[in-house]
């Protein structure tokens, strides 16, 4: 009776033989899978920052590229791609420098008798549109700050053909990649607070409100005059006052400030604003090519024009600004004094 009585566990011998056959394999498998260095240092391979130290470098930075290429060295830091490696457009450049750096004293003995590096030594970027659509084709995603445009819309509005040559019209065309706004220099661009755009901040329309109405009550008095909250961020004549109301009358009043005074974002709140007075900066569109069309904006032949107009030696220095002052932001008034600053014909 007492034996009858007796607990049986025999059902469950299979089930704890099952798991512990499960936790013997996972525990076989843990020495075969985890690294023996694991976890010696910390929770890594302890041999990884070894294996990355012996790892064949790929990348240069930009002052090996400048070393060598003059031209670039000059014209690089400058203009609005200053800030972006030339790596981001050529390639890794490591095989090449190695390449060129090993025959530099045949180049300086004989550069005409130098050798063609071999394509896969050799940099060369792409110069199709859609290479630079990488980065300026238009996006909602990309910050206000970042330049970037429709192409089509974009040839239409300077009044470029659709083909030249039977192909359509490139962007290096206008904007050498070098100096892709044919600046003065970049450097003495004035710092300007950020532009933003209201979806910048604002993902959807609702927090606009939402963070309005947590605005302290004085705020939103002095917003309600303004009908924004910080209409500064948007609105240049709301600084420029005297420029705006001049610009209604130039005929340039169809183009907005920045299609001249480009922003460079340079961070999360500024950037460098464009104030370039170099003849160059004005024929981005006003220079005579055989892509224009009959609706695109007056155009020159440069130097020819500034020759033909000259009355003196002097005027040969001249730039686009020094004649057409008035065209640009309208006729300026004798009681106007604006401040031009000490860069005015670099920016």
């Amino acid at each position: 009776m007492a034996e009858a009585n007796k607990p049986d566990y025999r059902h469950a011998v299979r089930p704890i033989a099952l798991l512990l056959l499960v936790a013997g394999a996972a525990l076989a498998a843990r020495t075969l899978f985890i690294p023996p260095t694991y976890g010696l240092t910390g929770p890594y391979r302890a041999a990884a920052p070894i294996e990355a130290q012996r790892k064949v470098l790929k990348f240069v930075e930009w002052q090996q590229c400048i070393g060598c290429h003059d031209k670039q060295r000059v014209q690089y830091p400058k203009d609005a791609h200053v800030y972006v490696q030339c790596e981001g457009c050529h390639g890794a450049g490591q095989r090449h420098v190695q390449w060129h750096t090993a025959r530099r004293a045949q180049y300086k003995k004989s550069p005409k008798t130098y050798p063609k590096a071999p394509a896969d030594v050799h940099l060369r970027a792409a110069m199709d549109n859609d290479f630079c659509m990488r980065c300026h084709a238009m996006l909602s995603a990309r910050p206000g700050g970042h330049p970037q445009i429709d192409p089509p819309s974009h040839f239409a509005h300077i009044g470029m053909k659709k083909e030249v040559n039977g192909k359509p019209p490139r962007c290096i065309t206008c904007h050498p990649p070098h100096s892709p706004l044919r600046l003065t220099d970049l450097r003495s661009a004035k710092v300007h607070p950020q532009p933003n755009r209201c979806r910048d901040c604002h993902a959807e329309m609702k927090n606009v409100v939402a963070g309005y109405r947590r605005l302290p009550q004085s705020f939103r008095l002095g917003a309600a005059k303004l009908k924004s909250p910080h209409k500064s961020l948007f609105d240049c004549k709301a600084c420029h006052k005297s420029q705006a109301k001049r610009f209604e009358s130039s005929g340039h009043k169809v183009l907005g400030c920045t299609q001249c005074h480009n922003y460079l974002r340079r961070g999360s709140y500024a950037g460098r604003i464009v104030r370039d007075a170099g003849s160059n900066h004005c024929l981005l569109c006003h220079n005579d090519n055989d892509y224009r069309t009959d609706q695109a904006p007056p155009a020159v032949t440069w130097p020819d024009h500034r020759e033909e107009n000259s009355e003196s030696d002097a005027d040969k220095d001249k730039r686009c600004i020094d004649c057409h002052r008035d065209a640009i932001h309208g006729e300026e008034k004798e009681t106007e004094k604006p401040d031009r600053g000490k860069s005015e014909g670099k920016q």
